[in-house]
């Protein structure tokens, strides 16, 4: 094949690539330091893991999704809880939804953001 022709299919190539409609939703999970997490969490609190749901599936068709429900034991609150001694938090089911593997009985530092309409 030519040079010519070889420079024709990948201008093609990258016409098609750069023209043809995608549909996608993805996530990019940022790392934070933890000062700028705490001052952007809703919830911050210190932990452990009681029980963790299994994958549960929400949303409906091609915007169905997966999350897992977490029960914590908080060892000490650091914003926005008060008078409670757990919490239940939802978190992703992992494929590039920024979920967290937590594990039972292990501590974390949680930074949570409650979603829209305040749960």
């Amino acid at each position: 094949m030519s040079g010519a022709r070889i420079a024709a299919a990948l201008v093609y190539a990258g016409v098609i690539f750069f023209l043809s409609p995608a549909r996608a939703v993805a996530c990019s999970c940022m790392h934070e330091s933890p000062g700028r997490a705490f001052r952007s969490a809703d919830v911050v609190f210190t932990g452990t893991a009681l029980a963790i749901s299994p994958p549960l599936t929400e949303g409906s068709g091609e915007f169905s999704y997966r999350i897992r429900r977490v029960r914590f034991a908080i060892d000490e609150a650091w914003k926005a809880i008060r008078d409670a001694s757990e919490i239940s938090l939802r978190t992703g089911g992992g494929g590039g939804d920024c979920g967290f593997d937590f594990k039972e009985r292990e501590k974390y530092v949680v930074y949570a953001h409650r979603l829209p309409g305040g749960t």
